[in-house]
């Protein structure tokens, strides 16, 4: 990261988290993402083929964001 990021902070006032990142981001490095799930003791969701998730990508629905949503509300 270029940044430090206080996880225990993040942790503390977020205490349910998701990554979701594409298995072939070409912009952000997917340790960057296996690091961060970890340090915000994260469930991490690899998007098959994502790349940056955005529409540039071709990405214009993200399904796995919304069933973590629902997993996280118990539904």
């Amino acid at each position: 990261f270029d940044t430090d990021f206080d996880f225990t902070s993040i942790r503390k006032n977020i205490p349910t988290t998701v990554v979701i990142h594409g298995n072939d981001d070409p912009v952000v490095p997917t340790e960057n993402a296996e690091r961060t799930a970890k340090e915000l003791e994260a469930k991490l969701v690899w998007v098959p083929n994502g790349k940056h998730l955005n529409g540039s990508a071709g990405i214009m629905e993200l399904p796995e964001c919304l069933n973590a949503l629902l997993e996280m509300i118990g539904v």
